[in-house]
């Protein structure tokens, strides 16, 4: 068995966090989403609109985390993987609105720029997360945000 996988040969996580070797590294696509997440409520200006996220997103050609697949992994897994990565910064109770919306922004776009030769991937989430799903919907109702409500919608 790999170092870093469980017994069935899977990643083994952390907190929501994905390790892959020995000294605990986190993986590149994790870091790169957390960074684009923090890199545009860092810099919006106040601006939550789908629209400025996807600019940040297009300027980075960030489609192209979905070519940045583990060889061992299937394509399926490796999306779920990134999706996690996502989730995890949505449901966050203790993140700013901001910061939840926007990793709602990203999940939304990981869905939609995935490869069109592979069978689109579902996100999957528990009860659990989709009740703090929900509470951010309400939120973002609650604060007129109509792009993250649209989002969702449309997810």
């Amino acid at each position: 068995m790999p170092s870093g996988s469980n017994a069935k040969g899977r990643p083994r996580t952390h907190e929501g966090t994905f390790y892959r070797n020995r000294d605990d590294t986190i993986p590149g696509f994790e870091l790169d989403i957390a960074d684009l997440i923090d890199d545009h409520v860092r810099e919006c200006g106040g601006d939550l609109s789908f629209a400025a996220f996807r600019a940040r997103w297009v300027t980075r050609s960030f489609a192209f985390i979905h070519n940045a697949r583990f060889p061992e992994l299937l394509q399926g897994e490796y999306v779920q993987m990134m999706y996690s990565v996502a989730v995890a910064r949505v449901i966050r109770d203790t993140a700013p609105l901001v910061e939840r919306l926007v990793a709602t922004y990203a999940l939304y776009l990981l869905y939609h720029t995935q490869p069109p030769e592979t069978p689109r991937v579902r996100v999957y989430v528990t009860p659990r997360q989709m009740d703090r799903v929900l509470a951010l919907v309400r939120d973002l109702k609650n604060g007129r945000v109509a792009d993250g409500v649209r989002v969702f919608r449309e997810m």
